[in-house]
């Protein structure tokens, strides 16, 4: 979901921000990052007094809720603000990792990690690939695709 809009935000933010682009995204970035440093120890120790499940959707949601807000407005102010704050719950990849070291016994451990980083770089191939296709029939094209598939991630967790 996330690597979909790729191809479209760049110009998007552009033609908002003009010259200050490269400050802002710069500032949502490293803003996106403490957040994550901060919070990932939190969500690890939460999911082990509290389960796994639900913290992987909310992670997951929290993570595509700022494309997906674009399908609703232009205004990239909102959808830079909640990008920044998305790092607050940017753990799905260690929930993720957690999960499987729950779950998958130790002599195929290896091999369920190197499936999940390989379908992790498939969605960054074939990703922009679907958003600029997307793109061709107008950028909200692009995020209103996005709504059913984070609908239809979550109910599949």
């Amino acid at each position: 979901v996330l690597a979909i809009p790729r191809p479209v935000l760049p110009n998007l933010q552009n033609a908002f921000f003009g010259p200050h682009t490269f400050i802002i995204v710069s500032l949502t970035e490293s803003v996106r990052g403490l957040l994550a440093f901060l919070s990932n120890p939190y969500f690890g120790s939460l999911s082990d007094r509290h389960g796994r499940k639900w913290l992987i959707m909310l992670t997951g949601c929290g993570t595509c809720l700022p494309p997906c807000i674009l399908a609703c407005t232009d205004n990239l102010w909102v959808y830079q603000f909640l990008h920044a704050a998305s790092g607050a719950v940017l753990a799905t990849f260690s929930l993720t990792f957690a999960v499987i070291a729950d779950v998958v016994v130790p002599e195929k451990r290896v091999q369920a990690y190197s499936l999940t980083m390989a379908m992790f770089a498939l969605s960054n191939i074939l990703g922009p690939m679907l958003g600029g296709y997307l793109a061709t029939y107008g950028y909200p094209a692009v995020f209103i695709f996005l709504l059913p598939l984070v609908g239809f991630n979550t109910v599949v967790i």
